[in-house]
């Protein structure tokens, strides 16, 4: 049985680096303008939910006005 041995360089170019840093600043900003909005909205829509109660007032995606008869 043969084993795949993979030697990596111990120290780098600068080029190396700075690749890295860019690419964690791209991750970053990739979370903060995608991953945590939608993730706060979700959390309000779920409270949203949450909090209902037989006899709200509610308006749907759609446009469609109706008050809450039942919850389950």
């Amino acid at each position: 049985m043969t084993q795949l041995v993979v030697l990596l360089q111990a120290g780098g170019t600068p080029g190396n680096s700075y690749s890295l840093i860019l690419l964690g600043g791209m991750i970053l900003v990739f979370w903060l303008f995608m991953i945590r909005p939608q993730a706060k909205k979700a959390k309000l829509a779920k409270k949203f939910q949450e909090d209902m109660q037989k006899g709200d007032k509610i308006v749907t995606i759609a446009g469609i006005h109706g008050t809450v008869n039942k919850v389950n």
